[in-house]
């Protein structure tokens, strides 16, 4: 059973939402969730996994605790609040996650050059890497995410 995180620092919470959020929310827009209740919650783990890899703005509200959400120091927003936009990341990522894995981050070509026929494809350095993107996830976590800077030396 997930453990919801209300904005009030629940201990060892791991979802922001419930997983009849989860299959309200997907069904609204006709996605395909499963239907047993560990799969859904499975999915919902999958997201959060997703979301603590990622660097917020504001500050925790507590050094300890289990999630990174709710923070503290963020303009319009209370620090006993989760943001309906994280709510919505999470279900997205859940969604995402039925049929994608939310975090990839291996090789996915190991030849620097191939050709057939009169194709050829040359690869650089190592190859590519694959990278789960999602435009309807960067919608709702965009405005809470620390903006990345490029570092040269």
């Amino acid at each position: 059973m997930l453990i919801i995180e209300d904005g009030s620092i629940v201990a060892n919470a791991d979802s922001y939402v419930t997983t009849a959020e989860i299959t309200a929310y997907a069904n609204k827009r006709g996605f395909a969730v499963p239907t047993l209740e560990a799969d859904l919650e499975q999915l919902a783990i999958l997201a959060i996994d997703y979301m603590q890899s990622k660097n917020y703005i504001g500050d925790l509200v507590e050094d300890t605790q289990p999630l990174k959400w709710p923070r503290k120091n963020i303009d319009g927003v209370e620090k006993d609040e989760i943001p309906s936009d994280i709510k919505n990341a999470q279900i997205e990522l859940a969604i995402a996650a039925y049929t994608n894995d939310l975090l990839t981050a291996e090789t996915t070509a190991s030849v620097t050059s191939e050709s057939t026929g009169t194709t050829s494809t040359q690869y650089a350095g190592n190859g590519f890497s694959a990278v789960f993107t999602s435009a309807r996830v960067s919608r709702y976590l965009g405005k809470w995410l620390l903006a990345m800077s490029v570092v040269r030396i």
